[in-house]
Parts: C-alpha cells; structure tokens; sequence
C-alpha cells in the first residue's frame, strides 16, 4: 500500500528474458484501488509508459501553440516549456532543423533532469516526443500513427503519444508496436447501434508486441527477425495450446465494454489482455520463434465490471513437434461484492430532534456545510441559519449549530433558491453563498472559522433571468466548476465560469436536428424527462433523457459539444398511468462510477445498476419501505459517512411515528475493491478498508481538528493481515489516518499529512489455532509487543493562516527538549553570485508559493517509533527520524 495516500496497491511482474546489458522491457500489471476499469480489469494496469494531456484541471484544447493544454509523463509529473530569458522577456527555447521543430520541455518538479522534446513537423502538422534520461537512454513516443490516441475526425488532435521505441548509447533497441481498436466480434446491440452505423468514431491503441535484443546494430532494425527476443500481447487471438507469434484468430470482445470521453473523443475498450508471451528466436534454437515463457490472466467478466482473479506464470519446451507446460502456483485475487441491502432502518430519536418534517429538500437540505466529506442539515429560522451536522454511522447532532448572521444570509424559500444559492464558486468542495439579486451580484465565502466572508462582487455576470427553468448548471470544460447552460430554440448558449470572478462570454453549440447525431432536448420540458449524471463513469455530467421504457444519453465531450446519442433501452418504470418522472432518481450506488437507476413506485424501490454505460442490469426490488407520496422525500445521501449511498426517508405527516427512514444499500462497505490476495504457497493476504470519513468524524468527536480539508471521502487501507499458513506465522499492520488535503488549485488529492502504523505479530505454539479477529491473541499463540510508527508527511499544502509544519510539529514527541531539531522545508533560489539565497515571503506570489510548496507533496517530515510493550518507556520512541527539504523555482 501507499502510507502517504492510502490506496491498495501491489505489483505483478510480467515474465520477460533479460536483455543484453539488462537492456530489455520491465513489465508489470499494477494495482491501485483508486483506478479505474480498463484492459486488465478493474484497478489494474500496464506500466508501459506514455505522454498524454492532463485532464484533471481541464478538459484538452489541442491548442498547442497557445499551450492551451498541460502534458503528461506517465508515472511523472507534469511536463511545463522550457523558458529562456531575453532581457525582460521569457520565451519557448524552440531548435528549427528543416521543417522539424522541437520545443524543450521539463518535469514540474525536476529530480532526474531528463531532456524532453515535442518535435512538431510543420510539413505533416504531425507531432511526437523524444525523451533522453540521464544513463544515455533515449525513448521515442508516438511517431507513427499506430503509437498515437487520437481523434479519429481529426487526427492532428493527438490526446496520447504511446511509448515506440527505446534506445541505449550501445547499440540495444527496444521496439513497441501496436494494434488500434476496430468492432470485430462486437455484439449487434441497441448501444453499439449509433457506432456500427457509422455515426460515431472511437479511438484506442492497445500493446500488441515488444521486440529487442537486436541482433545487429543497424540504425533502424525494424522486422521481427532482426531480434532475438520477441513479447507477444495476447487479447485472444492466439492458439490456446500452441501460439505462435501470428495471430490465429480476430479478438473477443469483452462483455463490459466501456468509454471515456475526457479526450474530447470516445476512447472505446472492447478487449481484454488474456496472456502475455515471451519468444526466442535464433539462439542456438532453430530460426522461428520459439514460446519459452508466458504470463497467464484470468478475468470474472460481467457486464458492469472486469475483475483480475488470477495471474499465473508458466514455462514451455517445444521437443521439436510440440510444447509442454509447466506452471507455478497461481495468484489469487477476491474483491468486495457489490451485495445490495434491504434492511429499511429508522432514524434514531436523538438525531431526529428538530426535524419536524424530516429534511424536504426545501425547508431543510442535506448540505456539506464545511467540506468534510459528510452531508449535514442546513436549515433557516428567522433570519438565521442552522446546521445539524452529521456525527457518523447514521446518527445526527441532537442540536443545531446557530451560524453566524448576514445581510444577505440564504433564504431557503422556493422563491429565493433561484437568487440565492450554495454554490461551490471556488472550487474547494466548500460551498460559498451565492447571492444576485442586489445591485451588487457575488458570494460570501465560507470561512474556516465557520462564518461566512463578506460580499466579493463578481466583476462579470450574464444578464438573464436565473429563475428560467430552461437553465441548468453543469461542468462543460471538466475543471470542476459548472457553468451556466440555457437551452434555447436552435442552440444551447453556455457562459464559462470564471469562478470567484464570476462568468465569461456567452458561447453558443447547435442543437441538433436529428438526435442521433447530438442532443435536440430541452430543459424546459412539462414531463421534465432531461437529467444531468455521468453514465458513462467518466467524471463528466451528460445529458440524460428518461422516459418509461426508454433511455438514452449525449456523452458530454467538453466545451458545449455533446456526442451521438448512445441508446441504453430502458426498464419499463412503471405501468403507463401511474409513471411519474418525479420519482426517478440517479446515483452511482454500487461504486462502480457509473449512474445508477432508481424508481419510487407505489409498492416499494426498483433498482436497476448501469452496466458500463451501455445498458441496464436486471429489476431488483426494495419491498419493505416506507409508503411515498406527494408529500414526502426521497434523498440519495452519505448518511453513515462511509462513502456509500443511503436511501433517505423523509415524511411530514404527522400520523407517521418516525419521520425519517433509511436503507444503507451496500451496508457500509464499498463494493469493487481488491480484499485477498492468495500466492497458493501458504501465504494469504486480507486488506480491509475504511472511508477517510471515519477517521475525520472520529478526530473531530475527540476534539482534533485537522490540518486541512478532504472535502469528499477516500478509501483507504485500515488494515493488511498477511497469514502463512505454514509457518503458522501472522503479521497485521493496522492504519490510522490524518490530515487529509486536497489542492483545489490543482484538483489533486495529496494523500495524508499523519499516518499511524501498527504492526502487530504473533505465533503459534502449537501450528496455530486459525485466524484470529484481534491481536493480541489469547487462545495459546505468542504474541509480541505491537510496533507502533507515527509518520508525518507534506501534503504540499500551502496555507495562508497558519504554518503547516508548525501544526504538525505539534503532535510530535516532546519528551526531550535537548532534541536537534532541523529546520523546516523551505524555497530557495540562485543569488546572483550563484550562492542559494532564502526566499523572503513577500519575494513570491501567492500563486509562485501554492506551486514551490506542492513540490514538497509525499515527502516525509517525521517519523516516531514505539513499540506497546506495557513498560514505562511505552510513550517514548525508541527511534526517531526527521527529514527536511528544500525547493529551488528554476
């Protein structure tokens, strides 16, 4: 696992031959829980390097020559232009050479000082990258069309350069080569309709071989018989029992096929990797290539989801007619499943105090007031405003918090919502009050003291009625910040958000004619049939249209553009009398990242989950809840604070005994996350995770605040128990987490600033007595004294109030007050004279500072080491670490 971040990760070596020098491919499939799906499954991934442009801020322009977009080094850090200075005046170092142009680039955060080029051929308009690293090795990304991801309506729009060819100061090359996505073996279905038409394009390059060890040191060897060794990418187009390097057969098609439109461009995945194989050719053996090794994947395939169950290694000998097989122990691996739970549970007495008609979406709403992950009460009495928070595992604070008057404090009434509303502005997962219906339109930010801010005016802002119900709120450029969008006759006009400075220019996209092609609908409808939810699991918000018995959906492709209609059938709802769009409600409630469906009906819940973006699962039913009307409500919500959805209940009625019920439908735990791992040698391994939530709710109950915000909840490892089951021997780390940040400058989570490890181990005396649920044990194992590690990181955060350093230096051991203590990190630069002169506070912007300061991010600060040995000496570390840095803007 990571201890910075938290995430599960491990690493599956892919059996390749060594290289001449060593020089030759290191493969692997990676596992992070915070991935995604893709062509090994869920969370699982190849360590094949690329250069790509960076979604996370926003989505890509491919307007390079204003470096509209920001590139990406795979495993890296983010790729910034080389400047040079002339006179006052920085500019792009750029070397011409006949039509080839080539602009320097280096890593934000510079540690390896490799030298990296963007070569732009003015001739073609076609582009790739050249990277040397410092040992002399030089890797070429995406000079051939084959090597590159790119809009397949315009291919000068490259959104991915894939790694092509390495090459060393000896002679050795490596050689990567690739095969581009196509519909062989695609199912005849209602969602694969609109691309099997021709109507949409998709783009997608998968590895299909490696080759090197070169047999000669030509410049360009480039056929496979040039080459000794040779990997092969399988996705099931190979012989099972006798592959060769040919293929034998078009590729299956997975049954989860899922895309991602964050390129400005479907990037589709029909395939599967079901082997990698390794072949020698020529050394001493005869001149085909001979199978020597291969690497073995085996999936749990279902429409929703891909798991990788299984990796096995196996060995071949071919006797001249055939091979033979001989295979070490597989690799097992189990997930969490996703079980839905039916249980309908009544709010506790306590927490329902003061909520007379439970929380009606109008005069009480499920606000996360102060970003912490969790959805409390925000309610208005009198001019006032009242916050119910949330304390955890399904329970409510007994009492309001009063919060602090304004002039303009919200007004939750209907009449006021569309004036006056919480909105994220800045985009720190804090909601700000957003206020335009005085002279004067702005917001009051929500401050850390828990007041709010005075009025920062927006310097612009359309003049438009924001009551219309033709406007909508949603993100179209991916930087987390919705924009304003108005459906009008033929066109959809949308106005970028500026965010505190409010919004920029009108902007206008076509409504289609003809809706396969791109969305006609609009806002303004009397079913009120359009919803907003991602469906494809992307991260960005499409428009939706449900009617009973048919759905479908426009993939959001960035910047107003929609793409074809994607067709995904679509449940009967209910029968045609008694359908009421009113009851349908979205929510990804498996955790599979895709919107799920829920109808309220007349005799209980129907669930259906989405499968991929393509279509529906099967009806499943909620019989036992409570009876819905006109007058209730129905909230999809983090009741418990686990990071998993809540059907929430809310009655106004006074002959009802409880005004609020709910349904914790995955029971607390998130489905989809990889839980053992067995090597069938005796050793298995359990991970157990839990939401960051927990720890924060739990820190806060205990009157610790934190540092920094983690404004929605990270699952992370709380506890890894290895058991070898020869030995008998069993070591459990446990994990406790803290100070959770997330930049909202740059969209990224940093992991945690304090992580407390546990490490406890016990054996057996008589070959064990099975797994034990606590440690130490008491059933006659022999357990040791516990080790306890406390770890301090940089988050990278840089805060304006107060120092984090000094915030962390505050929990650490304080014993011995003769301790050296080591300065604490700090920017630097070149003087004049070349000697490093201390930056001075007021010789950086506020923006020169948030940037040197996340170049500290995952860094250590502190370590402290105790071991529970129950001895006076339990509360002083036995070994104690620190580490200081520093950080010099080049």
């Amino acid at each position: 696992m990571n201890p910075a971040t938290g995430t599960g990760s491990m690493a599956v070596p892919i059996a390749t031959s060594p290289g001449r020098s060593g020089f030759g491919p290191q493969l692997a499939v990676q596992y992070d829980s915070g991935s995604g799906n893709g062509p090994w499954g869920l969370g699982w991934s190849l360590s094949a390097p690329s250069i790509g442009r960076k979604t996370d801020k926003g989505l890509p322009q491919y307007r390079d020559p204003d470096d509209s977009d920001t590139f990406v080094l795979s495993g890296a850090e983010d790729l910034v232009p080389w400047l040079e200075q002339t006179g006052t005046t920085w500019t792009k170092k750029v070397e011409t050479v006949g039509t080839l142009r080539r602009y320097r680039y280096r890593p934000r955060v510079e540690t390896d000082f490799p030298r990296i080029e963007r070569v732009h051929d003015t001739a073609s308009g076609n582009s790739y990258w050249e990277a040397t690293t410092k040992d002399n090795v030089t890797h070429v990304y995406g000079k051939s069309a084959s090597a590159r991801i790119a809009d397949p309506s315009h291919p000068h729009r490259v959104f991915r350069w894939l790694l092509e060819e390495s090459r060393d100061d000896r002679g050795n090359v490596i050689l990567y080569q690739y095969k581009a996505e196509n519909l062989d073996n695609v199912a005849l279905a209602l969602h694969e309709s609109h691309r099997q038409r021709g109507l949409a394009s998709f783009a997608n390059a998968y590895l299909k071989r490696i080759l090197y060890g070169n047999k000669t040191g030509v410049s360009s060897p480039s056929a496979a018989t040039d080459f000794h060794f040779e990997v092969v990418f399988d996705y099931g187009e190979h012989d099972t029992d006798a592959p060769t390097t040919a293929e034998d057969v078009t590729w299956p098609a997975r049954q989860d096929p899922l895309s991602s439109y964050r390129a400005g461009f479907e990037i589709r995945t029909y395939r599967l990797c079901r082997r990698v194989l390794m072949f020698h050719r020529g050394l001493g053996l005869t001149p085909d290539p001979r199978l020597v090794r291969s690497t073995d994947f085996t999936y749990s395939e279902q429409p929703t989801l891909t798991y990788l169950t299984r990796v096995e290694h196996a060995g071949y000998d071919h006797d001249g007619s055939d091979y033979s097989r001989s295979a070490l122990p597989p690799v097992d691996f189990a997930y969490s499943p996703a079980t839905l739970h039916k249980t309908v549970k009544p709010l506790d007495i306590a927490s329902a105090q003061g909520l007379p008609i439970g929380v009606d979406g109008r005069s009480y709403q499920w606000v996360d007031l102060d970003g912490e992950g969790v959805a409390g009460v925000l309610t208005q009495q009198g001019s006032a405003l009242y916050y119910k928070r949330n304390l955890g595992q399904g329970k409510l604070a007994r009492d309001y918090q009063r919060l602090s008057d304004q002039p303009t404090s919200p007004r939750l009434g209907a009449q006021a919502r569309a004036r006056q509303q919480l909105l994220d502005v800045t985009g720190d997962g804090v909601p700000d009050l957003v206020d335009t219906s005085g002279p004067t339109p702005g917001y009051h930010a929500r401050q850390e003291d828990g007041r709010w801010g005075p009025l920062r005016p927006f310097h612009t802002l359309p003049n438009i009625d924001w009551a219309d119900p033709s406007i909508r709120f949603l993100d179209l450029d991916g930087d987390g910040a919705a924009e304003i969008v108005m459906s009008e006759r033929d066109v959809y006009t949308w106005w970028p958000s500026l965010r505190q400075r409010g919004y920029g220019p009108p902007r206008q996209a076509p409504r289609f004619t003809d809706e396969r092609r791109g969305p006609s609908v609009v806002f303004r409808e009397a079913e009120q049939t359009v919803f907003l939810a991602d469906m494809s699991g992307d991260g960005l918000t499409d428009l939706v249209r449900i009617r009973n018995g048919q759905i479908c959906y426009w993939p959001n492709l960035g910047y107003g553009r929609f793409g074809p209609m994607v067709s995904m059938g679509g449940p009967r709802l209910a029968p045609p009398n008694l359908y009421d769009p009113s009851r349908v409600r979205l929510a990804d409630i498996d955790g599979s990242g895709t919107t799920d469906l829920l109808y309220i009906g007349h005799d209980g819940v129907y669930l259906w989950l989405n499968q991929a973006g393509n279509t529906f699962g099967p009806k499943q039913k909620l019989a036992s809840v409570p009876d819905y009307s006109s007058l209730s409500a129905v909230d999809i919500v983090d009741l418990l604070g686990t990071g998993t959805s809540c059907l929430v209940w809310s009655s106004p009625l006074r002959h009802v005994p409880r005004r609020m019920f709910y349904v914790d439908l995955m029971g607390g735990k998130k489905p989809h996350l990889l839980e053992t791992i067995t090597n069938n040698l005796g050793l298995e391994t359990t991970l157990t995770y839990a939401p960051s939530t927990k720890f924060y709710l739990a820190d806060r109950a205990a009157g610790i605040p934190w540092a920094t915000r983690l404004p929605f909840p990270v699952h992370v490892v709380e506890k890894v128990e290895h058991y070898d089951r020869i030995s008998k021997l069993r070591f459990a780390s446990t994990y406790n987490y803290r100070h959770g940040y997330y930049d909202p400058e740059e969209r990224e989570f940093r992991g945690f600033g304090y992580v407390e490890q546990r490490d406890a181990e016990s054996i057996d005396e008589h070959l064990g007595q099975g797994h034990l649920p606590d440690l130490p044990a008491s059933n006659g194992e022999y357990p040791l004294p516990p080790v306890v590690t406390k770890t301090w990181f940089h988050t990278g955060a840089w805060l304006k109030r107060h120092d984090l350093y000094e915030r962390f230096s505050a929990e650490w051991y304080a014993g011995n007050p003769s301790e050296p203590r080591l300065s604490k990190p700090n920017v630097e630069r070149d003087g004049e004279l070349g000697q490093s002169a201390l930056f001075e506070a007021h010789a950086l912007s506020p923006t020169e500072l948030h940037q040197a300061h996340r170049a500290f991010a995952g860094r250590m600060l502190r370590q402290e080491i105790y071991a529970e040995d129950s001895t006076e000496a339990e509360a002083k570390p036995y070994v104690v670490t620190q580490q200081t840095h520093r950080v010099r803007p080049l």
